[in-house]
């Protein structure tokens, strides 16, 4: 690999809790290295959490370094760091390592005796990725993905501590063990890793080398790099111990005597205690939280007696797609449609998706046809990334041979149709290939223009669809497979401009909706928004729900989904809430239901992406009984109509509306009423299952199957 850059790149692993051990070790670095280099904080990179809580992060930043090709661009190499260290030589050595065609350098095994101390080294350790050299142009991980993995294709232990997404080949043992020195300091250490981190110098007087660390942070403020100010800050914030500030006012060179330095190490910890300072305060509370989760996760995961032999298989956490529709059906249907089950099921239908919570999967499969999957009319499986990337890992003199399961599965299930949404993995051209050799019809849902992913609907969603190795794979498919599926008539024109071959449809009816809770004259005056990203679409709206908030003191706002709360909602305290989703279809309708709110938002901004989405922000506020106040956008003119709804024009027309509807008690009945019984004429279960025909015949089904769907 050549690198192209004259300047070494540095992405450090950190969390708040670590801000001023950054910024120490960035001097460090300063004071040895030749070269220029640039400190990429990973403080603030968010990435989700794995459904399989045992397999939880164990530090704020423990995945973010897998992150680290995609922020680069893919380009060039990168070095990773933890923010707990201290370096002493030229880190442009480590830099120069050559990748010899290897993807990632990690730390040479141990080997001199004085690493050996039972305190500080073992002989022989788990791979160590604290510093290592990544070739980003090479390394093709999605950190999604990877922690997607988590939830049954490997442990936390087998993808920190042994690799397990890289083949033995791709690995490089060639970072010297001087630079990664765990709590050992001598004249030979290069990076001083102070990885305990009770006793890290910034929170603890105790560390035996910590004393090298105040004299960097003394030399920093003696030079203006940093203030005393902003010391005293992290003080007074919990993140520093009250006596460093103490001890930068008297550490000098005379000092540095074993005596005299355990004397002050003792004498700093006494203030500290007699302070009452709690070591990452912060972090073991976190640390408490991931516990209980645990437990919590355990304990709600027994094991079940009648668990299939194909899930045991794939080895999921997750309750399987047949085992969700038969709950849902039992739970919500008032009257059995027969008395036995299908002995053999009509359609065998495939859903391939990146992980298990897209909402495309439940919106417009599993939850509109939860009844016939219970019933045994469709069979319906779903795999996910991580579980095609479940591969199964064999030694053969000495190597990895990696081997997906997709091959088996495919050959095992035979599907007639595989349903690929939103999936843009590793995996898509290979699935695809092998389905249509299998003789199944392949279909590319979409429900969004994922070619033309902006920056305006946030920089996690942007990066993720906009990486050019995941278009190219979502491009492929829409020019191999049977049929694109799109649900909305704009994404089909969107779609059909580009210039693909393959056939298009417009789904009817992409989903389906009930009336779960009818117009409620007892409804409090609380109004919400739910969302999952969309901060810019909630700013349409936000001077106007501060406006109604500060007009009706009895007023409440609720905000359902992964949105967070914008700062200026702060002063009205428990008056504004935020309740966290149910990744279930099923059970995040019942939380909305049970929030009982009068007035549900859908503030849409007009860019482009936007005219290709569906109104089921509208579908979903009117079934639980919610009157919609919403963009006059033309996703919802035509759901909204005259009298479903209220539409706003002008951002200075939320505040009017909003109260004309929370005021107006008979405005809220008769919108209400009037959009339940449009959706129960236009979105019922028959009306969406028609439309699934017309998608199976469309995709070249044979008819007689399509047909001997129940209508």
């Amino acid at each position: 690999m050549t690198d192209n850059s004259d300047t070494i790149q540095i992405y450090v692993g950190t969390d708040r809790s670590q801000r001023i051990g950054l910024r120490v070790l960035e001097y460090s670095i300063a004071m040895h290295t030749q070269r220029p280099f640039k400190i990429h904080s990973l403080e603030h990179v968010v990435l989700p959490e794995p459904r399989d809580k045992r397999q939880l992060a164990r530090t704020g930043f423990s995945f973010s370094r897998f992150a680290i090709p995609e922020l680069a661009g893919r380009q060039g190499k990168a070095i990773y760091m933890d923010a707990d260290m201290l370096v002493f030589a030229d880190i442009g050595a480590l830099w120069d390592i050559p990748m010899n065609q290897h993807k990632m350098l990690i730390q040479s095994d141990v080997i001199s005796d004085r690493w050996n101390a039972p305190l500080f080294r073992a002989k022989r350790r788990p791979k160590q990725t604290a510093v290592c050299v990544l070739d980003c142009a090479r390394l093709g991980w999605q950190a999604e993905e990877i922690i997607a993995g988590l939830d049954g294709q490997y442990t936390y232990k087998e993808l920190m501590s042994e690799l397990c997404i890289l083949k033995e080949s791709e690995l490089g043992y060639s970072v010297p063990p001087e630079w990664n020195s765990l709590e050992y300091w001598d004249s030979a250490t290069c990076n001083l890793h102070f990885t305990d981190m009770q006793t890290q110098p910034w929170v603890s007087a105790m560390n035996r080398n910590g004393h090298l660390w105040v004299a960097t942070l003394q030399k920093m403020i003696a030079q203006g790099v940093l203030t005393r100010e902003s010391v005293q800050a992290e003080v007074e914030l919990g993140y520093a111990r009250p006596s460093l500030l103490q001890e930068l006012e008297e550490l000098s060179v005379c000092d540095q005597c074993s005596a005299t330095l355990e004397q002050n190490r003792n004498k700093y910890h006494s203030f500290d205690l007699e302070a009452g300072f709690v070591p990452h305060k912060l972090v073991n509370e976190a640390n408490r939280q991931r516990e209980r989760l645990q437990r919590n996760y355990l304990a709600s995961t027994a094991p079940s007696s009648d668990q299939g032999a194909f899930e045991r298989f794939m080895g999921r956490v997750y309750l399987p797609l047949k085992q969700i529709a038969v709950n849902e059906y039992r739970a919500g249907s008032k009257q059995a449609r027969g008395s036995g089950r299908a002995t053999k099921p009509k359609l065998r239908m495939l859903l391939i998706a990146n992980a298990p919570t897209v909402p495309t999967v439940q919106l417009a499969f599993t939850h509109p046809l939860r009844h016939l999957i219970a019933e045994g009319e469709i069979e319906c499986e779903l795999l996910t990334e991580h579980d095609i990337g479940a591969t199964a890992r064999v030694r053969v003199a000495g190597e990895l041979l990696f081997r997906s399961y997709a091959d088996r599965v495919l050959s095992r299930y035979q599907p007639d149709i595989v349903i690929f949404c939103r999936y843009t993995g590793m995996y898509a051209q290979g699935l695809l290939n092998k389905a249509q050799q299998q003789g199944a019809r392949v279909i590319c849902c979409l429900d969004d223009n994922l070619l033309e992913v902006p920056t305006d609907i946030g920089h996690e969603k942007h990066t993720f669809y906009a990486d050019p190795v995941r278009q190219e794979r979502l491009r492929y498919q829409l020019r191999e497979a049977d049929l694109v599926y799109c649900a909305t008539q704009p994404l089909t024109e969107t779609i059909k401009s580009l210039g693909f071959n393959t056939p298009v449809y417009t789904a009817k009816r992409f989903c389906s909706g009930e009336v779960l809770q009818g117009p409620d004259k007892t409804l409090p005056l609380r109004f919400g928004y739910m969302g999952f990203g969309h901060e810019q679409d909630l700013a349409l709206a936000l001077d106007g729900i501060v406006a109604v908030m500060d007009q009706k003191p009895e007023a409440e706002f609720e905000l359902l989904g992964t949105i967070p709360k914008p700062s200026q909602l702060d002063r009205f305290g428990d008056r504004v809430r935020v309740i966290p989703p149910d990744w279930n279809y099923d059970q995040f309708l019942s939380i909305l239901a049970s929030r009982r709110w009068s007035v549900g938002l859908c503030p849409l901004t007009n860019i482009r992406f936007n005219r290709h989405k569906s109104s089921i922000k509208w579908l979903e506020y009117s079934a639980v009984g919610a009157s919609v106040i919403a963009s006059n956008h033309s996703v919802y003119r035509k759901v909204i109509g005259r009298d479903r709804g209220l539409l706003v024009a002008r951002p200075g027309d939320w505040q009017t509306g909003l109260l004309a509807l929370l005021e107006n008690e008979d405005l809220r009945r008769n919108t209400v009423q009037a959009a339940q019984q449009y959706m129960e004429a236009q979105y019922s279960e028959p009306e969406f299952l028609e439309s699934f025909q017309l998608m199976l015949e469309n995709a070249g089904l044979d008819a007689r199957l399509a047909e001997g769907l129940p209508a």
